[in-house]
């Protein structure tokens, strides 16, 4: 549908490219030997890009993952942190907040 804005007829829009999503990794968000239910419930990365963490809502931890950007890959650093249902990581810059 193409657009009227003072009295001009807008550009119509540009078409839409389909890109496909496939499995490109998988990799395990637990603790070996973990025996109950996986729930991850989100990820983030940090403000660098260098890192990705995993929260890990019922087996209550965040996994870290190390961020190929070349080859778009993540690698499991075997770091675990116990979180209590962790839900959400917030990256501050004390830096910049501190007066």
């Amino acid at each position: 549908m193409q657009g009227v804005a003072g009295g001009t007829r807008s550009a119509p829009p540009k078409q839409r490219q389909t890109t496909r999503l496939g499995t490109w990794q998988t990799l395990s968000t637990l603790p070996a030997g973990f025996a109950g239910s996986s729930s991850p419930r989100s990820f983030s990365f940090d403000p660098i890009g260098r890192f990705s963490y995993c929260r890990n809502q019922w087996a209550d931890n965040v996994a870290v993952f190390r961020v190929d950007r070349d080859k778009g890959t993540l690698t499991f650093t075997n770091q675990y942190t116990p979180v209590g249902d962790p839900s959400i990581i917030i990256f501050l810059d004390l830096a910049k907040t501190q007066r």
